[in-house]
């Protein structure tokens, strides 16, 4: 407790004091007991109790503090004020309750809980507190928007990835998706690069790089196709019968067709080579071959009434999303990514 005659040169510190009786009292708490002696060596000081009772002289558990020997109990007319946000820890109601508008550091009226508790305040920040921890609790609403460059292999764009897209512009309007074109070679240096943000294409039979984040997306077969109205059930018999439309051994998925082919029918007659899945069907549809690609979509084989056979231990490629290992947790990325997952589920 520190009892003040400040100068009377100090006006900040005589808050709502008489100007000829400057003397005041800081309690414990913070709050100002005033005092009414025309001697300042004989200032009484007095208080009231958090609802406004006369504080008792020899309580000093109240926000009064015990009187001066004079016995005299006086209300304190203002309260000392906090420096950093403004306003007194504590109020008297016995004299704001009555009269808040002649005190400016009212904040709530007929509220004892902050006008008038002593630990109304610090109430006051643990609730608010308590609000902001709660905030910080609940799950993020961050929205999905901006770019994402995302690579695919000819066959994704004209499978699942108009599926996708679709499904990425009715969730996140915000979010533009580029798509390119190319080989899942040239994607994988286009990504590396920084030139794309991610790819569908087919995964190395390696597993691929390390420094990359890669999603299965599904297992596709290959299969033999036949021109329609061919007889034979048999794929050794039908590419020795028939030539041999090869599919572009620059791509992976050629590599791995031209090697089942080697391994079955190593003596086959290679007709030409063609990079486009739906130009080989064209071309098998013409009568102009067989063909051992990655199983087409079912709409353009019923489309030219080529016939598909199954391949008994036969080869499969795996489907896969890639992006650069620091953008795993990209949202962006991971809504395009999830939209693609949706449309091979």
């Amino acid at each position: 407790m520190v009892n003040v005659l400040p100068d009377i040169r100090w006006p900040g510190f005589r808050v709502g004091l008489p100007e000829d009786h400057p003397g005041f009292r800081i309690s414990d708490d913070g709050s100002v007991r005033t005092g009414f002696a025309a001697d300042p060596s004989l200032v009484s000081f007095g208080g009231h109790d958090p609802y406004g009772n006369p504080a008792s002289a020899a309580d000093p558990g109240s926000l009064g503090t015990p009187d001066a020997s004079d016995g005299g109990v006086y209300p304190a007319t203002d309260r000392a004020g906090d420096p950093i946000v403004g306003r007194p820890p504590s109020q008297d109601p016995a004299r704001w309750t009555s009269n808040p508008a002649a005190s400016r550091y009212v904040n709530a009226s007929g509220n004892p809980s902050s006008i008038s508790e002593r630990f109304g305040p610090f109430l006051a920040d643990v609730r608010d507190f308590s609000a902001r921890l709660e905030a910080l609790r609940a799950p993020p609403t961050s929205t999905v928007s901006g770019r994402v460059r995302l690579g695919a292999i000819a066959s994704v764009q004209a499978g699942a990835l108009p599926q996708a897209l679709r499904a990425v512009r009715d969730r996140h309007p915000a979010l533009d998706v580029e798509v390119s074109l190319d080989d899942s070679d040239k994607l994988l240096v286009e990504l590396k690069a920084g030139r794309i943000d991610a790819a569908v294409l087919v995964r190395p039979q390696s597993g691929g790089s390390s420094r990359l984040s890669w999603q299965n997306l599904g297992s596709q077969p290959f299969v033999l196709l036949a021109p329609p109205g061919t007889s034979g059930t048999s794929a050794h018999e039908l590419l020795r019968r028939l030539d041999l439309i090869r599919y572009d051994t620059a791509l992976t998925g050629g590599q791995i067709a031209a090697r089942y082919v080697a391994q079955l029918a190593p003596r086959a007659r290679v007709a030409m080579e063609i990079r486009s899945i739906d130009a080989i069907v064209a071309m098998v549809s013409a009568g102009l071959g067989v063909s051992i690609v990655p199983q087409p979509r079912k709409a353009l084989l019923d489309a030219h009434g080529v016939r598909e056979l199954r391949l008994k231990g036969g080869p499969t490629r795996q489907i896969a999303f890639v992006r650069r290992r620091p953008d795993a947790a990209n949202r962006n990325i991971s809504a395009v990514y999830s939209a693609v997952a949706a449309a091979y589920a």
